[in-house]
């Protein structure tokens, strides 16, 4: 943890722990600073502020995502087993960060208009690109409905970051946390009412190994 680039990482793994226990994306210089045994001037000094910190936290997080979703979009696939495959990763990346999809939100709505527009450019329109051709793909195929990409852009990445983003109201339903088992369980239910709902042959979604 003595090099610049082991501290970085350390500071930022600091800080990924304390939102996932906040369950918020909300977190300040001196809560990182004493969790971590530094100063805040040391996180100062390696990110310039909190929010030079949370664009690095993103872009690690995202970093990961967005290459999976860049070589999923080059898989000789039909649409409907790329979709399948992308619910499945979208989960299990708001499992490994469940403050991702917030902290995005948070970034976008940054008053550094530099900050906002990379992070637009980098992680929300790369998606939306993803969700365009998939559904392209799948019309051309006669597999899926014609419907507006933004449709299914909200459908998938809301319904995929709503079993983290609540996480403090599973217990409403007797689960204390997210086991491997409940995230197996959740991601079969989402992806098999999408497919449902979105495939020309609803009964085809049955057939399909989710």
């Amino acid at each position: 943890m003595g090099s610049r680039p082991d501290m970085r990482e350390y500071l930022m793994q600091t800080a990924s722990e304390i939102m996932i226990a906040k369950d918020s994306s909300e977190v300040s210089l001196s809560e990182i600073a004493e969790k971590a045994n530094h100063s805040p001037a040391l996180v100062q000094y390696h990110f310039g502020n909190k929010q030079g910190l949370l664009h690095a936290i993103l872009e690690r997080d995202g970093r990961r995502a967005l290459a999976q979703l860049h070589e999923l979009m080059d898989l000789d696939l039909p649409a409907v087993e790329k979709l399948r495959i992308h619910i499945s990763g979208l989960v299990s990346a708001y499992q490994r960060a469940p403050y991702l999809n917030r902290l995005i939100h948070y970034m976008i709505q940054s008053e550094d208009q530099e900050v906002s527009g990379k992070v637009f450019t980098v992680f929300i329109e790369p998606l939306a690109k993803f969700y365009e051709v998939i559904l392209a793909e799948g019309v051309a195929s006669g597999q899926f409905r014609d419907i507006p990409p933004m449709h299914l852009f909200f459908i998938v990445t809301g319904a995929s970051d709503q079993l983290f983003y609540r996480s403090n109201t599973l217990r409403v339903f007797g689960i204390s946390e997210v086991t491997e088992e409940v995230k197996k369980d959740y991601v079969r239910s989402v992806t098999g009412i999408i497919l449902g709902g979105l495939l020309v042959d609803p009964g085809a979604a049955a057939r399909i190994q989710l």
